[in-house]
């Protein structure tokens, strides 16, 4: 972990700690560095956010904390420590008995991930019966509990997926991730494809299970306006790699590294003057090349000669804020 990670929270004890996390996928093009070293923690109760364009690596993240990543992707490196406990290191049955009863995923596009066939009643209850082996019929009492968490009608359980809304889909994958009781639920673009109107009830929905069950989140999105409106902390990931790092007031307020700042002016502003919002020029890098340098210098509108020649840490900034950026002197608080 970089030297000064995550200061503002050094008096919270860890829930969830990540160093150095490296997963690679084997492609036709060659190896692909999806993520390439990145650190963070997760503290009980903490709601961390996940940010950054399409193709960052944000669900890579979200995939390796569980051990989840598909064929041809595999973790390269670094350490995934639950409660002092190496997930990474762990015979897969360990692996498996942690998912969804300690760490659990809200899956990204709700219609994709249930199964069309099965009752969204049988899918949610799948996960109780096999994790905490009980009968079919406790694990039926229990879905009825979580769809009322979760505000579903009980007398829609008997229905399949199509069936349902796409808000209401949502709502059936938050009930499958806390089916089994986890600390920490991985909810992966939460509210992608939903209008706003259902976006904001979704929002409110996880702020108020947040808070009535003491979870841990870690969301991922590319909406910086929905992470602003429910996390405590911000990781901004560019290229597979952590850009910057802080509390979300902090972060949004005075943004430090260029492709943060480039990201919250392209945010619309309904109060204030009207403006042209500012597109990000130019494209992301492309991670089967081997690359040198800062990887945003050739979008950046601040870049400097030692953008080109080494690649930037992230070094504190501020009290609890890092930023990998060359703008920034080397000596840190």
């Amino acid at each position: 972990m970089a030297s000064g990670q995550n200061q503002n929270q050094t008096a919270r004890p860890k829930l969830l700690e990540v160093f150095d996390l490296r997963a690679y996928f084997d492609t036709r093009r060659g190896l692909l560095r999806a993520v390439d070293g990145i650190s963070f923690s997760v503290a009980p109760g903490q709601i961390l956010g996940l940010a950054g364009e399409s193709g960052c690596g944000k669900t890579t993240v979200g995939l390796s904390l569980m051990r989840l990543l598909p064929p041809g992707g595999r973790i390269a490196g670094g350490v995934i420590r639950y409660r002092g406990q190496d997930v990474l290191r762990m015979p897969l049955r360990q692996v498996r008995r942690i998912r969804w009863k300690e760490i659990a995923m809200i899956f990204q596009g709700a219609m994709n991930a249930l199964n069309p066939v099965r009752s969204v009643r049988e899918q949610t209850a799948d996960a109780i019966v096999l994790h905490d082996g009980v009968p079919p019929a406790q694990a039926y009492r229990r879905v009825a509990e979580l769809f009322e968490l979760v505000g579903i009608p009980q007398g829609r359980a008997s229905e399949y997926p199509h069936e349902f809304s796409g808000g209401m889909r949502q709502r059936v994958m938050i009930a499958m991730a806390l089916a089994c009781g986890p600390k920490v639920v991985i909810a992966d673009e939460p509210t992608t494809a939903l209008d706003v109107m259902v976006q904001a009830q979704i929002l409110e929905l996880l702020r108020d299970l947040q808070g009535r069950l003491g979870l841990s989140l870690v969301v991922i999105s590319h909406d910086l306006a929905f992470l602003a409106e429910l996390c405590d902390h911000i990781l901004v990931m560019y290229a597979g790699k952590l850009v910057e790092s802080g509390p979300v007031d902090a972060l949004f307020r005075a943004p430090k590294h260029p492709y943060t700042q480039c990201l919250v002016s392209a945010i619309p502003r309904i109060r204030g003057p009207r403006v042209a919002l500012r597109p990000i020029p130019g494209d992301p890098p492309d991670l089967t090349q081997p690359l040198r340098g800062c990887y945003f210098r050739d979008r950046c509108p601040a870049a400097i000669a030692e953008c080109g020649e080494a690649e930037p840490q992230p070094r504190p900034v501020m009290a609890g804020h890092l930023a990998a950026c060359h703008l920034y002197p080397r000596e840190g608080p």
